[in-house]
């Protein structure tokens, strides 16, 4: 053999060994998930910035399982364009070019069209989280599963024997990017529902004001979200607390612990959804300053619609620790509707029953 050929033999076996190197170091990097997650998590940040506004604009933005379905889909469609695009164009995506990262072929070449769609798509279906939460957790499991037993997913049959690997720790750093997501928009839920209003407890009568106009904006939202037409011009000229037949139930530190309310209903007329939100509004205020019966709000306020279904009649009705007794007082041309609104006083029935 001649030296020419000898040193090509020789070249192209360093240059084969040195692939081979870089092959094997590229593994190893791959295996460690925290850049290529970090890398990910920037590009939803930016598919979520072009997803936003179509869904804002196509009025997807109500809460329920059709929208949830339909941006689901949207989401995952512009992510496999991007990807897809980016991928094979560019060699990585954006959030794979700030994080130092890059996508090739086995032999660390550009990688093939086919190659490109081929990825993108299994990046899809196998969940890799963020996209659709259940099937990120589906594939959790199902990735640990198969990485205890060493074997290789589905979808990777004929790939390198360690990307099940890069599929669990991928799922499962996936899993808790959706859980601290989750967390993020639950939290303000969860902290909103269980303070409903700005003060609980022995509350003065500025202080139940202040959690009137709190309650009043959740009841109108709520109204709104309903899709009942009202004039939210009414509801700030009229506080139930400013009307002419309201008055405060305070003792003598000024600690309110009800309150009275008194108006006319013409005969033959029923009272208006706008008056009768009013009352709706100040028995909520009352139910939710006190802490115990949090668990029972939205229960305690359906105890109290009779009142409304049959407002020509007296009713005494006790729910949540608060009791109304409702009173319809024949005049002249209607009836005289009085609330009297307090707190539940169970002593009276304890010591009944002790005395027994």
């Amino acid at each position: 053999m001649s030296e020419p050929a000898a040193d090509k033999i020789l070249e192209q076996s360093e240059n084969e060994s040195s692939i081979s190197d870089k092959i094997k170091e590229s593994k190893e990097v791959v295996l460690k998930p925290t850049r290529r997650f970090f890398a990910r998590v920037l590009d939803l940040v930016l598919v979520a910035a072009a997803v936003i506004p179509l869904v804002y604009f196509c009025h997807f933005t109500e809460l329920s399982v059709k929208n949830y379905i339909i941006v689901q889909v949207i989401f995952a469609a512009v992510f496999l364009v991007y990807d897809f695009l980016m991928t094979f164009f560019a060699g990585a995506t954006v959030g794979k070019m700030l994080a130092g990262l890059g996508v090739t072929d086995e032999n660390l070449g550009k990688i093939s069209f086919a190659g490109a769609l081929k990825r993108s798509c299994l990046l899809l279906v196998a969940g890799l989280g963020l996209l659709i939460p259940p099937v990120t957790i589906v594939m959790t499991i199902l990735s640990f599963i198969k990485s205890r037993q060493k074997k290789t997913l589905i979808w990777e049959k004929g790939n390198r024997t360690y990307a099940h690997y890069i599929t669990a720790l991928r799922c499962m750093w996936s899993s808790l990017l959706v859980v601290a997501i989750a967390a993020l928009f639950i939290s303000p839920v969860a902290i909103d529902l269980l303070r409903l209003v700005p003060y609980t407890g022995q509350i003065t009568e500025e202080q139940f004001n202040a959690d009137y106009d709190a309650i009043e904006k959740k009841y109108l939202k709520s109204v709104d979200d309903a899709g009942r037409e009202y004039d939210p011009a009414f509801y700030k000229e009229n506080k139930l607390y400013n009307m002419d037949g309201f008055s405060y139930i305070t003792d003598s530190e000024g600690t309110v612990e009800g309150f009275t309310y008194s108006t006319i209903t013409i005969y033959n007329e029923n009272f208006t959804s706008e008056e009768r939100d009013l009352v709706i509004i100040g028995l909520a205020a009352l139910i939710s300053s006190d802490k115990d019966n949090r668990a029972t709000y939205n229960v305690s306020l359906e105890s109290f619609t009779r009142l409304f279904e049959m407002p020509f009649e007296d009713h005494d009705i006790t729910s949540g620790g608060v009791r109304v007794i409702h009173k319809a007082v024949p005049q002249n041309d209607g009836y005289l509707i009085t609330y009297n609104v307090s707190f539940a006083d169970y002593s009276a029935e304890v010591d009944t029953d002790e005395s027994m």
